[in-house]
């Protein structure tokens, strides 16, 4: 991966508030989540949290397959990202 597209993924992490990053990994909530459309599933929180925090307008429809795929890779690359911050806010 670029280190812009790294340097991306790190910016849209450290976007997430810290109460819903921890709670995407200590639910392990990329791990849980296929790109399905099903309500109330992980994938629909993560799109979520993608819409709210990170970009509202470029992946904003649900029902959507090519926006969920888009969305599951962006938090696929955010995790180690959302793992580095977890780890340096309990330093």
């Amino acid at each position: 991966m670029s280190k812009v597209n790294e340097r991306i993924h790190k910016t849209n992490a450290a976007k997430i508030p810290a109460v819903i990053r921890n709670k995407i990994l200590d639910d392990g909530i990329i791990d849980k989540a296929n790109t399905n459309y099903v309500h109330g599933s992980h994938m629909e929180f993560l799109f979520d949290v993608y819409m709210e925090f990170i970009n509202n307008d470029e992946f904003d429809d649900f029902s959507c397959p090519r926006c969920r795929t888009s969305v599951h890779d962006a938090f696929l690359h955010m995790k180690p990202h959302l793992i580095e911050l977890k780890n340096s806010s309990n330093v």
